[in-house]
């Protein structure tokens, strides 16, 4: 249990210092909110889009209404382009996120390890200066 709290730890304090931290925390924080944002934004986009087809209407095939005319110019595509564009928003923020969260746990196991590798060489170095005095 020691062991998953520890573990738990690192992953909640990736960097070295608390004013790296802050900002990591701030940063993610600002994303995950406009990821919910964009998500909510998408939600309600679909939900308001129309059905591809009308019902018996679309048996028949015929799509020459003026609508089927003026399709790029029609509010069902426009939804369509927006659905597209809060998706695609909605994406790179979490591959944002994805990257910023890697990239800070690589930092903190980075620092975690120059610090075990100061604080060994410097007891090292201790016990090496500690142990001459001795036999003088």
């Amino acid at each position: 249990m020691p062991e998953m709290m520890s573990m738990l730890g690192n992953m909640l304090a990736p960097a070295p210092s608390a004013e790296i931290y802050q900002v990591y925390r701030i940063i993610t924080l600002v994303l995950l909110l406009v990821m919910m944002v964009a998500a909510i934004v998408a939600i309600l986009i679909v939900l308001f889009q129309p059905g591809n087809s009308t019902g018996i209407d679309a048996l028949g095939g015929s799509s020459e209404t003026f609508f089927g005319k003026n399709k790029g110019r029609s509010i069902e595509y426009k939804m369509k382009k927006w659905t597209v564009i809060v998706l695609v928003v909605l994406t790179i923020i979490a591959a944002a996120v994805l990257i910023i969260s890697v990239v800070a746990l690589i930092v903190m196991a980075v620092h975690r390890r120059i610090t075990s590798v100061r604080s060994r060489s410097a007891k090292s170095a201790e016990d090496a200066g500690g142990g001459k005095a001795k036999t003088k």
